[in-house]
């Protein structure tokens, strides 16, 4: 889906043609979505959305870079995008990694804990 922008001059020709640039819209989206996956879902949730954090974050930084190589060809909306789907993937990721830290101890010590409690006749 490209999004073409064009300057005319007073002789009808276009002078200038923006587009937008590839990856950017997608890494937005996936950024949200492993936002999204790791707040609204649980156990799984956390690795998925982690994931998808990374391949944001990737593809935000491939849009950046390819930004910055030529900024004059890419509209200003489609880097903001890029950085916004980098931003939003870092985040997810570090959630992300979060969430799953969190079922990891809780699973360790909710089991110690049992095996504990299973020592002192509790069961």
């Amino acid at each position: 889906m490209e999004n073409i922008e064009s300057t005319n001059t007073n002789e009808g020709s276009v002078s200038n043609v923006l587009i937008d640039l590839k990856e950017a819209q997608t890494a937005q989206i996936m950024g949200i979505i492993s936002l999204v996956l790791v707040f609204c879902t649980c156990c799984y949730g956390g690795l998925i959305g982690a994931i998808l954090g990374y391949l944001a974050m990737k593809k935000g930084k491939e849009a950046i870079a390819e930004y910055e190589a030529n900024p004059g060809m890419y509209t200003e909306k489609s880097f903001n995008q890029a950085k916004t789907g980098k931003t939003t993937g870092l985040i997810g990721v570090i959630v992300g990694i979060l969430a799953l830290l969190y079922i990891v101890f809780s699973l360790v010590f909710g089991f110690a804990s049992a095996i504990s409690d299973m020592g002192r006749g509790a069961f």
